[in-house]
């Protein structure tokens, strides 16, 4: 398991569980645009966790990267400290 934040061609990677972590601080926001988003985050990181101990086919896991990349460019219109905080921003 990938511990930290790994800088790859100027995308960083933070491990599962700091996502998570993250995704929950959202989702429990009282902006309720806020805490939506970190919702269907939560929901997409939950199904692509699950995606992989059935092991799904690559297929299957691209779907919901892309669902995850839809929410994150949602996110990107946002203007939300928390949101901020989880590096939006960056987002390409």
């Amino acid at each position: 398991m990938v511990m930290g934040l790994i800088a790859i061609e100027n995308v960083v990677a933070r491990c599962l569980a700091h996502l998570i972590r993250k995704a929950i601080g959202i989702a429990q926001s009282i902006n309720s645009r806020t805490a939506r988003i970190g919702s269907l985050i939560l929901e997409d990181l939950r199904d692509f966790i699950r995606a992989i101990s059935k092991s799904q086919t690559r297929q299957e896991l691209d779907k919901i990267i892309r669902s995850l990349q839809g929410v994150c460019h949602l996110a990107k219109k946002v203007k939300h400290k928390k949101l901020a905080r989880f590096g939006f921003r960056n987002f390409k």
